[in-house]
């Protein structure tokens, strides 16, 4: 009678085992082919937290004003092409105009190199060349504060959209600067400076990146409306040392995705 009890005790449990491991089995391959409840969330996180990438530099279409150095036998070629476009500044109003300038030799002493000097008829800001670019007046806005330190924003209202530049970084030390009109100016060292621009709160990226100044700082010098697409472009002032010239272009036509850029070194 024992061993009757005790064979029928094993089949039962072994039964069950069997069933429980079925039953285990199926449960294990629906949970497999569902995604894991946070690995979305993560997703998520990962796309939200990701930064808008730096817009890539671009040292050509933009020229200016100045003295340039050549090279032993080098020729000037300031602006070749006739895509050429001059914006210019007349009591406060734009215009984009043919080129109308002269050109000067001559020599600099401190570095013992040939010159030559490209000097507009004109109150001429940057010289473009792109081709969505046409000639006459451009749509543009006042500017209250060229300067747009880290902590710092300014804001432009434009064919109903809002625009915001921000700035970031470390302001290292802060000195009191005496202007020619015997104002005085705060003027900051300032390391690892970026400068991010939003449209009606939407990131668009960052506009400006710079990880040091030698003395100088950047300036917004023109905001408006230069390809006529009913958004804004930039263009900005950004020297690293104080013995250079350096202009940046960013135009809404190109996504704001590309610094157009030119530089010019006047060092011994």
């Amino acid at each position: 009678m024992y061993k009757n009890c005790l064979f029928a005790s094993v089949i039962i449990l072994a039964m069950g085992c069997q069933s429980s491991g079925t039953k285990s089995g199926n449960t294990v391959d629906t949970i497999s082919h569902q995604p894991k409840k946070d690995s979305i969330t993560d997703t998520l996180q990962q796309v939200i937290q990701q930064p808008a990438p730096a817009s890539e530099i671009k040292e050509s279409h933009v020229f200016f004003d100045g003295t340039y150095r050549l090279e032993e036998n080098e020729k000037s070629d300031f602006l070749p092409g006739t895509q050429w476009l001059s914006l210019n500044e007349a009591n406060g109003q734009f215009e984009l105009a043919k080129p109308d300038y002269t050109i000067e030799k001559g020599y600099d002493e401190c570095s013992g190199m040939n010159t030559e000097s490209l000097s507009s008829k004109h109150k001429t800001l940057v010289y473009l060349d792109f081709p969505q670019l046409k000639t006459g007046k451009v749509n543009s806005l006042k500017i209250s504060a060229a300067k747009i330190w880290p902590k710092e924003s300014a804001s432009f209202d434009f064919q109903g959209s809002k625009y915001i530049l921000k700035g970031l970084g470390k302001i290292l030390s802060t000195e009191t600067h005496l202007l020619d009109d015997d104002k005085q100016e705060k003027f900051h060292e300032v390391k690892d400076y970026s400068l991010t621009l939003s449209i009606d709160g939407k990131d668009q990226g960052i506009m400006l990146n710079e990880s040091s100044f030698n003395d100088t700082f950047m300036e917004l010098v023109f905001v408006g409306d230069l390809d006529r697409d009913g958004k804004l472009d930039f263009v900005f002032q950004v020297p690293r040392d104080y013995e250079e010239e350096r202009v940046v272009v960013l135009l809404s036509s190109e996504g704001y995705t590309k610094q157009y850029t030119a530089s010019r070194q006047f060092d011994c």
